[in-house]
């Protein structure tokens, strides 16, 4: 894709093979610029991973991917549409963004809503489409491939790759994911650290197909909600909240440089 995108294809024999006159699929015209577009996702995920703990603790972890999918519809669009190097390289960097906010919500949604039986199966699904997802992308840049009209004796069919068709496609996943957040719960655990208790136990209840929250099949997962609440009054806003937040804090940068 990085090869097209900055016209340095090359034959089996090592020979360049010109992209062809009036393709759009050639934008970059240094291979700094190109290792700048390459880079910024790397950079946008480290902002987006580092800024997904607060969002998500701040505004829920399904207003957190909600915010996230549009960001990633937006970045991706912007890429198959743009021409301009430096609107391409910003995009770029929204998707890692949006990247980061999801590698990070995401794996905690799906432990705060699944079944302690099933939590860590469910948890490490994360990793696996993660994966999964990477690898569906390289196969999409080997199937959707033109000649750029190229006159070239030495282009073929399968020589570049149409990375805007990519994009296109790429748009799905964030699409999707912002639909299904609107339908889907805020986590029981969170509702509960905000002292919503009833609300809590209510997605609780929707969630493991029981009709009240005294069923003795949730009755441990109730009981951890109520402590939450319990812990959550008892410290908020005091002096051991702020040493915690003080702490968290003082670590991160440590993380980050590990």
């Amino acid at each position: 894709m990085i090869d097209t995108m900055q016209n340095t294809v090359a034959s089996p024999d090592g020979e360049h093979i010109e992209i062809g006159a009036g393709s759009d699929l050639y934008v970059f015209d240094s291979t700094m610029t190109a290792s700048f577009f390459s880079a910024a996702l790397t950079l946008g995920a480290l902002v987006g991973t580092l800024s997904g703990g607060p969002i998500a603790e701040r505004t829920g972890r399904r207003i957190a991917l909600i915010i996230a999918g549009p960001l990633n519809v937006v970045a991706f669009l912007i890429i198959a549409l743009c021409q301009n190097v430096a609107a391409l390289i910003i995009a770029r960097l929204i998707a890692g963004f949006s990247m980061g906010i999801c590698s990070f919500v995401c794996s905690v949604y799906i432990s705060e809503v699944s079944p302690t039986r099933l939590r860590g199966l469910l948890g490490s699904c994360t990793q696996l489409l993660m994966g999964l997802g990477i690898l569906l992308v390289y196969i999409l840049g080997a199937v959707c491939r033109t000649d750029g009209g190229s006159l070239d004796p030495l282009a073929t069919s399968w020589t570049f790759c149409r990375w805007r068709l990519v994009s296109y496609i790429c748009l799905i996943p964030g699409a999707v994911l912002t639909v299904a957040m609107f339908f889907a719960p805020e986590t029981p655990r969170w509702l509960a650290t905000r002292g919503k208790l009833e609300a809590a136990e209510d997605t609780l209840c929707r969630l493991r197909g029981v009709d009240h929250p005294d069923d003795p099949r949730i009755a441990d997962e109730v009981r951890a909600l109520e402590d939450i609440v319990e812990s959550q009054t008892k410290r908020s806003g005091g002096l051991s909240d702020m040493k915690r937040r003080f702490d968290i804090l003082w670590h991160c940068p440590k993380q980050v440089a590990i």
